[in-house]
């Protein structure tokens, strides 16, 4: 909004004939008894009987005695002057540099009127610059009036809203508590990020956000005052979800946590708290596989009770062959996928609820990518083109906290059907795959804080390539070692590994490992759990890698009755480290 748009505000009432002399008085500089002294430090003469009639609520804050100083400090001269110009005559000129400011300042003097006139004047102002400031400022009055005119506006552009810093940083807990009771929208359309689950970022951000140093008990205090201004009868059970996790993480006090456990209880139970469910679900490890129905349509999410007991579930996804499929947090993603030249849908699965909704699309379409995720990003690299034959070599990644993919370097070599493993402190580390129809043994590194913020600066460099070609591996990263398995061009499926982060002055090379006696068709599995790597062949054999020898588990025979691979598709989930407000996984290990 330009300067110049401005607006003068006053009425009969207002403008009171009194006042009109005293106005006169103050600009000859007679009889003046009051300074008003500005942030600036520039001090504003004035007359104590004319803010004492005009102002009733600051009469007991004006010095007794004439020639005294008023402190109004927190407020510049142009508000100051803009106050008085209403005191002395009724009438005060409104524009969009000093609209807020000058609403803030008639909190402060009790003046109902000038607040009205600040609120009819934002009303028609409010936009995507400024809603941020405007909402921060209702929030921080608790103004009802300004908080309902934000809210019409808030509700077309949540989505944009919730990774502005001011718009989650300064807001009360009863306007967060606002924005999670209000419907926002009525409906998304095909491919939006589905209403509460921007709810449950914006609820994050806000508690991440408005914690200021050195207070270790703000984020539970502001936490608890948010449960104290929300209906838990009317909120969604995802949502209840995400409170009942926080409320366990933060250690709230037992008042706020029944009052979750009570409204998920009313809702049918479908969530239970965690004391009453499977312990191995939410406060153990838990391991599961992923596989395709018959159909070639859904992605079936099953527990592995022979390596993890208790873990006995199944959750149903969407299936496009070609996707990749992660997890972060409390969320199972499956990205992209289908033919031929694949797609940006992302569908993303609440582990806690069990419901399926969309998230938001990828910047560029693919199919037989490789993604990774940390705690707080989803990597996502290269895509096939089936009819060409081509590889692409385009990088996105997306940020959680933030919800918005954001472009990566291109790959130096374009690839699909690749691996992608993170190695901590390092990067992420992209090998083998498919480079324009040939299989290659590239091996490509994204330089950077994988678990920082996207805006910094990353950088790919080639690492030594493999030994052998491989299409759709699988890796892990394990005690120093990048492993890849399997995907081999022919003959039989094997394993090497790369050190890394390696030593000064010495030229890291790929190492072979070991060599099972099993044909390199079929799908196989290479993942971390509970601090020892294992290997899950197609078959249902399940080997672990020790230094010395790889050994074979007779007493797991039931598991080639229990893992019902797919011919194509197959992966395991593992939680070798549990995520903030999560009890369930850290990484969807590579779809092989």
């Amino acid at each position: 909004m330009a300067e110049t748009d401005s607006k003068a505000y006053g009425n009969e009432e207002t403008r009171w004939v009194g006042c009109l002399r005293f106005e006169d008085l103050r600009h000859r500089e007679k009889l003046l008894d009051l300074k008003i002294v500005t942030c600036e430090r520039r001090e504003i003469s004035a007359h104590r009987i004319v803010l004492a009639v005009r102002f009733p609520l600051i009469e007991k804050a004006l010095p007794a005695e004439a020639n005294n100083c008023l402190l109004w400090t927190r407020f510049s001269a142009d508000i100051v002057e803009a106050a008085l110009s209403y005191a002395y005559t009724g009438v005060v000129q409104i524009n969009s540099n000093n609209a807020l400011r000058l609403f803030l300042l008639a909190i402060n003097l009790g003046c109902e009127i000038i607040m009205d006139w600040c609120v009819d004047f934002l009303g028609s102002r409010v936009n995507l610059n400024n809603v941020a400031e405007v909402w921060a400022v209702a929030n921080s009055t608790l103004h009802e009036k300004l908080m309902t005119l934000c809210l019409p506006f808030i509700r077309v552009h949540f989505e944009k809203l919730i990774t502005n810093s001011v718009f989650s940083s300064f807001m009360e807990p009863k306007g967060m508590a606002a924005l999670v009771a209000d419907p926002l929208v009525e409906a998304k359309k095909e491919g939006e990020v589905e209403v509460d689950i921007l709810k449950q970022w914006a609820i994050c951000r806000w508690l991440d956000n408005s914690c200021p140093a050195n207070a270790s008990n703000y984020r539970v205090d502001q936490f608890q005052h948010l449960i104290s201004h929300l209906n838990m009868k009317a909120l969604p059970l995802d949502i209840l979800s995400l409170l009942r996790d926080m409320a366990i993480e933060l250690n709230v006090i037992n008042e706020h946590r029944e009052q979750i456990t009570k409204a998920l209880k009313d809702q049918g139970g479908v969530l239970a708290p965690p004391a009453t469910s499977s312990p191995s679900l939410w406060r153990r490890d838990l391991l599961a596989y992923g596989s395709f129905d018959k159909s070639r349509q859904k992605c079936l999410l099953t527990g592995i009770p022979e390596l993890e007991s208790g873990s006995d579930f199944q959750f149903t996804l969407p299936y496009r062959e070609g996707c990749a499929v992660v997890y972060i947090r409390n969320w199972v993603c499956v990205i992209g996928g289908g033919s031929p030249v694949g797609s940006s849908e992302v569908d993303m699965l609440n582990l806690d609820s069990g419901e399926l909704t969309k998230g938001p699309r990828m910047q560029a379409a693919r199919t037989l990518h490789a993604a990774v995720a940390t705690n707080s990003l989803i990597f996502v690299f290269g895509s096939r083109n089936i009819k060409k034959k081509e590889s692409n070599s385009s990088s996105e990644v997306f940020d959680f906290a933030n919800v918005r993919w954001s472009s990566l370097p291109s790959m130096p070599t374009a690839s699909d059907s690749s691996v992608a493993v993170v190695v901590p402190g390092e990067g992420v580390l992209v090998v083998g795959g498919v480079s324009n129809g040939f299989r290659n043994i590239a091996t490509q590194l994204l330089c950077g804080d994988v678990e920082g913020a996207v805006e910094q600066e990353w950088s790919w460099r080639h690492l030594p390539s493999m030994l052998k070609a491989r299409r759709c591996p699988s890796g892990a990263y394990f005690r120093g070692h990048v492993f890849v398995a399997g995907g081999n061009v022919g003959g039989f499926r094997d394993i090497e590994s790369l050190c890394i982060p390696y030593k000064k002055n010495t030229s890291p090379q790929w190492t072979m490992v070991t060599m099972f006696p099993w044909p390199s068709v079929g799908p196989n599995n290479l993942f971390v759990f509970r601090e020892r790597m294992f290997f899950i062949y197609g078959n249902g054999t399940v080997m672990i890698y020790s230094p010395a020898r790889d050994e074979v588990f007779p007493k797991y025979k039931k598991v080639e009755k229990t893992l019902r691979f797919g011919v194509y598709e197959m992966a395991v989930y593992s939680n070798p480290v549990a995520s903030k407000f999560s009890r369930i996984f850290n990484a969807w290990e590579r779809t092989s």
